[in-house]
């Protein structure tokens, strides 16, 4: 059946010179078209596969410019913290040699109580 089919259409388009001509070009014409839809197909896939690998590739360095300027901002706060913690050791330590220094001039009652003389200095009488 396909054969027939073939056959008859082929006769028909071949009949002579000027049909064989027309129907190549015919023929021509829709493999062209053919190749044509499916070349754009595959242009606009490519075309897609770049966009989103370019735009990927942005965000990445936006990613990476990104942790660049908080791991600068993280050892900024660091550096300062660092400092702080310095001072405090330091006024910490001036403040241990005060007591040191009030124990040594001031007598500590080894009980710990309280005499008459200091309570009524503190009571203010």
């Amino acid at each position: 059946m396909i054969s027939l089919a073939g056959s008859i259409f082929t006769k028909f388009l071949f009949r002579n010179r000027t049909t064989s001509v027309i129907s190549a070009f015919i023929i021509a014409a829709l493999a062209l078209f053919t190749w044509h839809q499916i070349d754009k197909r595959s242009a606009v896939r490519q075309a897609v596969i770049e966009y989103v690998a370019d735009t990927e590739i942005k965000v990445l360095q936006d990613q990476i410019k990104e942790a660049n300027r908080r791991a600068a901002i993280a050892s900024e706060a660091q550096a300062r913290l660092e400092e702080r913690l310095q001072v405090a050791e330091g006024e910490a330590r001036r403040i241990a040699r005060e007591i040191e220094q009030y124990e040594a001039e001031n007598e500590i009652n080894p009980d710990s109580v309280v005499d008459s003389g200091l309570l009524l200095r503190l009571r203010g009488n």
